[in-house]
């Protein structure tokens, strides 16, 4: 286990520009790379340190902070890993001009980042992401030219936004940098819009886990969409993890009850239109009082008919009694330790046929 440097806390930032990367996973982000030590706290007598972290990208040419603790690693020695970072950028007019008519930004030129910095200063970047229409007020743009400012700032300081906004909700750098690998440049939008659509999305992130990042950007304990995406994610628990083809509805519900409540019970009348809209939405098929994952069930349907298209093709017949039905499959589920007690039906017959 690592031993961490006494002035590894809480406050502690680098700033610097990369001289070169060690290693990079192009998987998973992880990179190990070398920075030109510029500005540190607390003051590090290093004018290069080793920096560990996941990143989405790097890029070579820019200033990054970043925030972390120091360790030392057995064979490497000291290194700063990196638990949040951003992408730096000049404040200085002329040079926050020079940076925006840059390569980095396609479709900036020297006239239109002067224009930008006129009207919004040192912030411009930050001022023209969180609200786009802000461009509307520079004179004798028209949507086109307002569209690419923005596409070009979205690339260039979109990422760091993104990764910065997830650690700061409590996300580790690696979870950050998967889940931004998955939504792009929808990432801000999808994280406080829909943040429960990350437990389908995003391995490693459950139910709890959402509910938990729902709960940080106020969403209320009875929101429709909470309910909902409490209910869908027991309904795949049962199915997906233990083995269960559909799960009763009533129990499905009592479970989710327990799941959502916070100081006071869920109502039932909200659960169970969590259910229905569910339903609608064709996440969830019902039939009888019992309830599917969608594509198991029709999966279901489909085998069933697959079987009877075979049955009807085969042309010998012969009968056998209830009693022997059941008990061959009570030696299967003993054989394959699959519990199956939810998976019978109702018998309306006494008798089978199996045709052969």
């Amino acid at each position: 286990m690592s031993d961490y440097y006494p002035e590894a806390y809480a406050s502690s930032y680098i700033t610097g520009s990369v001289l070169h990367i060690i290693f990079r996973n192009e998987e998973n982000g992880y990179t190990v790379l070398v920075i030109k030590v510029k500005k540190s706290e607390p003051k590090l007598d290093e004018k290069k340190m080793s920096i560990v972290g996941y990143f989405p990208e790097i890029d070579s040419e820019e200033m990054y902070r970043f925030e972390g603790a120091y360790k030392e690693h057995p064979r490497f020695g000291k290194q700063y890993v990196v638990q949040s970072y951003e992408k730096l950028v000049p404040t200085e007019k002329e040079a926050l001009i020079g940076y925006l008519s840059s390569d980095r930004f396609p479709g900036i030129g020297e006239k239109t980042a002067d224009k930008l910095v006129q009207a919004y200063g040192e912030n411009v970047i930050s001022h023209v992401l969180d609200d786009p229409d802000r461009l509307k007020e520079i004179v004798g743009w028209n949507e086109e030219k307002r569209n690419k400012v923005y596409q070009a700032m979205l690339e260039n300081q979109g990422m760091e936004r993104a990764i910065t906004r997830l650690t700061r909700l409590g996300f580790g750098m690696e979870l950050a940098v998967k889940i931004y690998n998955s939504y792009k440049e929808q990432t801000l939008h999808i994280i406080e819009s829909s943040p429960y659509q990350l437990v389908w999305d995003i391995q490693g992130i459950g139910f709890v886990k959402a509910d938990r990042l729902g709960k940080s950007l106020g969403i209320k304990y009875d929101d429709l969409e909470r309910v909902k995406a409490g209910i869908l994610y027991l309904l795949y628990e049962k199915t997906m993890q233990e083995g269960h083809v559909y799960v009763p509805a009533l129990d499905l519900l009592e479970e989710a009850g327990e799941l959502l409540k916070e100081r006071q019970p869920m109502e039932a009348d909200l659960l169970a239109e969590g259910l229905r809209v569910l339903e609608q939405e064709e996440k969830v098929s019902r039939e009888d009082q019992f309830v599917y994952v969608s594509s198991l069930y029709y999966a279901e349907k489909g085998f069933a008919a697959k079987i009877r298209k075979m049955a009807d093709s085969a042309e010998l017949e012969e009968t056998f009694p209830e009693s022997e039905f059941l008990e061959a499959l009570g030696e299967t589920e003993e054989n394959t330790r699959l519990n199956m007690r939810n998976s019978r039906r109702k018998l309306s017959n006494r008798r089978f046929i199996l045709k052969l």
